[in-house]
């Protein structure tokens, strides 16, 4: 980021020079001259650049805080324009499973180890053990469901919670837990479905014998049975 509006440094705190192609990309894409980037080892900036994603993930509650030119918190007012905590929280179970299965998926790859695995799926148990029970928390800067629930993972866990973002955006939880979400709805209206045509049956056999008005084109039209009518439906 700028030091400043009058200065075009490009500063990074690095242990090493793992990034240094990575941010010679950076450069070429914003028009930079690549001198004017400076690498920094020393361990007090490295520190510092620690501190700032500790509280970013403090206020946040996970790993969608302000970052780069933005300073200091998020208006509270922006807060609860964007917020959908309120009503997506009804999707915790859907996703905590979907969360489950991707730690799993990433443990067999490699790209953690089994006992992160662990330690993820055992601190989500947990956390769909609160909500179970009612017991779960919401805090201020829980914006949606994602971040309530990696925040409390976080915070029951340690800093292995974060490693269950990996190679995962927040779009593949909203596409997971609505598509989850969605097919259990589906069967519970499926089911209540069900229960209205069978009343609606049962009713018709019980006045089999009621006669009224077809309507046609909003007008009366020749009797029919309103079992008939009713069944129709």
């Amino acid at each position: 980021q700028d030091d400043d509006d009058n200065n075009n440094e490009l500063r990074y705190a690095t242990a090493g020079g793992g990034i240094v192609v990575f941010l010679l990309e950076i450069a070429s894409l914003h028009n930079r001259p690549t001198s004017h980037i400076i690498f920094s080892e020393k361990p007090k900036e490295i520190n510092e650049f620690k501190m700032s994603a500790e509280q970013r993930a403090g206020d946040r509650g996970g790993l969608f805080g302000a970052g780069g030119r933005f300073k200091g918190g998020v208006d509270p007012i922006m807060e609860k324009f964007n917020e959908s905590i309120s009503f997506d929280k009804r999707m915790w179970s859907q996703d905590i499973r979907g969360s489950i299965a991707y730690a799993k998926a990433i443990g067999k790859i490699g790209i953690i180890s089994d006992e992160e695995v662990k330690q993820l799926v055992d601190g989500l148990e947990q956390v769909r053990q609160e909500w179970a029970e009612g017991k779960f928390e919401i805090k201020a800067g829980d914006e949606d469901i994602h971040t309530a629930n990696e925040r409390r993972l976080t915070e029951i866990i340690g800093p292995t919670g974060g490693k269950l973002h990996t190679g995962r955006s927040r779009n593949d939880q909203v596409a997971t837990d609505t598509r989850l979400w969605t097919v259990e709805a589906e069967r519970d209206i499926l089911k209540d479905m069900a229960t209205l045509l069978t009343a609606g049956a049962n009713f018709a056999k019980e006045h089999i014998d009621v006669l009224m008005a077809g309507y046609t084109h909003l007008q009366p039209a020749q009797p029919i049975r309103f079992s008939h009518w009713l069944c129709s439906h």
